[in-house]
């Protein structure tokens, strides 16, 4: 079962009822998506360290942690993958970013 939040999100008003760019007051009603097992993975299993970046494309989700390694999730929010480079073993992970590359190829750029 997906669990999600949702929010409803309302631009700020200046004096004429536009927002901060002139234009006209909006809202828009906002969905995140719950991850709980991905979350559980992190605080229940501290040799994993903790969640220090997050990226997602597509049907993946990518959190990098203080371990210095990266772990990728399906749709399902199961572990398919453990990248760690030895180099940067114990360095934690500061920023993450997915891309599509052709049809068959994602790839991750990570920041120490």
């Amino acid at each position: 079962m997906i669990q999600q939040t949702s929010y409803l999100v309302q631009s700020n008003l200046d004096s004429n009822n536009n927002d901060d760019h002139g234009g006209p007051t909006g809202r828009k009603l906002m969905h995140s998506k719950n991850l709980q097992s991905i979350t559980d993975t992190f605080h229940q299993q501290t040799k994993n360290g903790f969640a220090y970046a997050v990226t997602a494309l597509e049907q993946y989700t990518a959190v990098g942690s203080s371990d210095g390694g990266v772990r990728l999730f399906d749709e399902i929010e199961r572990e398919i993958k453990f990248l760690q480079d030895k180099s940067v073993k114990g360095i934690p992970v500061i920023s993450l970013d997915m891309i599509r590359m052709r049809d068959t190829s994602i790839y991750i750029a990570v920041g120490h």
